[in-house]
């Protein structure tokens, strides 16, 4: 997350994530107080060549040392045939969250799923 822009309530996500890639195409922020939810349109690319547009939505609540009920959704809109099944099916999501309820402020992220706590699929139309 980068460029947040107070006035507008703007920024830029971008990610990278071992041989996937994410750029934002338009980003925008809602909440009160240090309460935020980030809403993104991203393309993405997976193994430098298969690509899917999703929706990526970035919430919590900020704290020092960190953020307070981290959570992080991704929801497809179109895997463009997923040809090569690296992405999820279209019109599905996945929440993924920090299982003890603070993230704390670190210079990389990481995600650990244990018995399925951490990632959970879900269903949208």
């Amino acid at each position: 997350i980068k460029n947040f822009d107070k006035r507008d309530l703007t920024v830029e996500i971008d990610y990278d994530n071992g041989p996937e890639t994410g750029i934002g195409l338009g980003s925008f922020i809602v909440g009160e107080d240090d309460k935020f939810s980030v809403f993104c349109e991203i393309n993405s690319t997976q193994l430098w060549v298969f690509k899917a547009t999703a929706i990526m939505v970035i919430s919590g609540t900020l704290e020092d040392g960190g953020i307070r009920d981290f959570y992080v959704a991704n929801f497809m809109i179109d895997n463009n045939g997923n040809e090569a099944e690296v992405w999820i099916d279209n019109g599905t999501g996945r929440v993924i969250y920090d299982s003890d309820g603070f993230s704390e402020k670190t210079g990389e992220a990481k995600l650990q799923v244990n018995n399925n706590k951490t990632s959970n699929l879900v269903k949208i139309k």
